[in-house]
């Protein structure tokens, strides 16, 4: 038998190895005494350094070339053995503690540095959710550019500028957030430039915060704009320069745009904000506080508005003349206004023949009163084949639909 004595560090692990054991043995006994684990082991002994790989097979005592006496021999890079079995020193088990402790030390500065860098990402208006590459390669997939009631406060940026040019996003719906900006850094990316819809409603989006002409310049195939319920307030004028010719036809090529613009607190839409736009198919500018006179409103939809919403505004006094010359207008929704009969033209309910839905609950008009307009006859008839029609596909009747054979009191609240 050899007395073999085994120093680790400041630990100290003593044996007795048969005489025909082998060094893969020896390894073996060291393992289950110390928890460390054999392939990693190193044993010096003598001045040579043993391996299980190297010499597992070789007699340990042939090796010392000592029989029946005491070797000592030093243990290096003998890692801690996960889940070992086997009884471990004091020492050993004052290791694990130490290392333990570290590990505990590290993990927590590595959450505190990440916690740090999420704040430094939020001050910037960066997200901190987000993973850039998994999103962008996602979005790029589907086309659609979304996160709807995710609680962000601002546009996932890396992500958004992570897109490939190639890519062919046309929808960007950041609704139902806290968003309060919308960068022109982020409008002009080339990714987007192929959008057709954009959807930033029930946000926090200001009047600062966005820049319609950037918008309208760089999203030259909008169809759908939506930022209804947000923070928009007072006048929504743009910095415009007179548009040239060609910048004429190019508009009078882009699809009509549906601008949904509702539960705001918006006073007016200068000049400068319609010159800008496209050409508009809807607008919904509905729960606001528009206060002007709006004739004005809609240079350059003239041919292709077709539905008006400035319903609860409380302020609108008059229908502008100029809306006699809107050939596409369908339905015109006031309520909740002032509108009196002389603010009502007769021209527009004459001359605008497609015009079938003119909705002017909460006003102070009364049905005598339109009737008693020289262009009534002419709306009303358009107003009963529209009500006929939905009819005849015996759908369900709408609040603002016709009703056929109402009294007075009846009309008064459908209008």
């Amino acid at each position: 038998m050899i007395a073999l004595q085994v120093k680790r560090n400041k630990d100290r692990f003593e044996f007795d190895v048969d005489a025909n054991a082998t060094v893969d043995d020896v390894f073996s006994s060291i393992e289950e005494k110390t928890n460390a684990l054999k392939r990693t082991m190193k044993l010096i002994v003598n001045g040579k350094t043993l391996t299980a790989f190297d010499d597992g097979k070789k007699i340990f005592a042939e090796v010392v070339k000592k029989k029946g006496s005491k070797v000592t021999a030093m243990l290096l890079d003998g890692a801690p053995l996960v889940g070992g079995g086997g009884s471990t020193s004091a020492g050993a088990a004052m290791a694990s503690s130490v290392a333990e402790k570290r590990r505990r030390e590290a993990k927590e500065k590595m959450m505190a540095q990440k916690d740090e860098r999420a704040k430094e990402r939020k001050s910037k208006g960066v997200e901190s959710s987000y993973n850039a590459n998994n999103k962008s390669s996602n979005w790029e997939k589907t086309g659609i550019c979304s996160s709807q009631n995710s609680g962000l406060d601002a546009l996932p940026t890396s992500a958004l500028e992570a897109l490939r040019e190639s890519a062919k996003v046309k929808v960007f719906d950041f609704s139902l957030n806290a968003i309060a900006l919308v960068p022109n850094s982020i409008i002009t990316l080339p990714a987007l430039q192929n959008v057709t819809r954009v959807s930033l409603c029930n946000n926090a989006i200001e009047s600062a915060g966005i820049d319609f002409k950037v918008l309208f310049e760089n999203l030259r195939f909008l169809k759908y704009l939506d930022l209804s319920n947000n923070n928009l307030i007072g006048a929504m004028d743009v910095v415009n320069s007179l548009p040239s010719e060609d910048e004429d036809k190019e508009k009078s090529k882009r699809p009509p745009l549906q601008l949904k613009i509702s539960n705001n607190k918006i006073t007016s839409f200068p000049s400068s904000f319609f010159k800008s736009c496209p050409p508009l198919e809807r607008f919904d500018a509905s729960g606001n506080q528009i206060s002007e006179s709006i004739e004005h409103y809609f240079v350059g939809s003239e041919t292709t508005l077709a539905h008006i919403n400035l319903a609860n505004n409380f302020r609108i006094n008059a229908i502008p003349n100029a809306f006699r010359n809107m050939k596409s207008l369908q339905s015109l929704i006031l309520d909740g206004n002032k509108i009196d009969k002389k603010g009502i033209p007769a021209v527009v309910l004459r001359e605008c023949d497609r015009l079938s839905e003119l909705s002017l609950k909460q006003n102070q008009v009364t049905i005598e009163e339109l009737r008693e307009l020289d262009g009534w006859d002419a709306y009303n008839e358009r107003r009963v084949s529209r009500a006929d029609k939905i009819l005849d596909a015996k759908t369900m009747l709408g609040d603002a639909s016709f009703r056929e054979g109402a009294d007075a009191e009846r009309y008064t609240r459908d209008f």
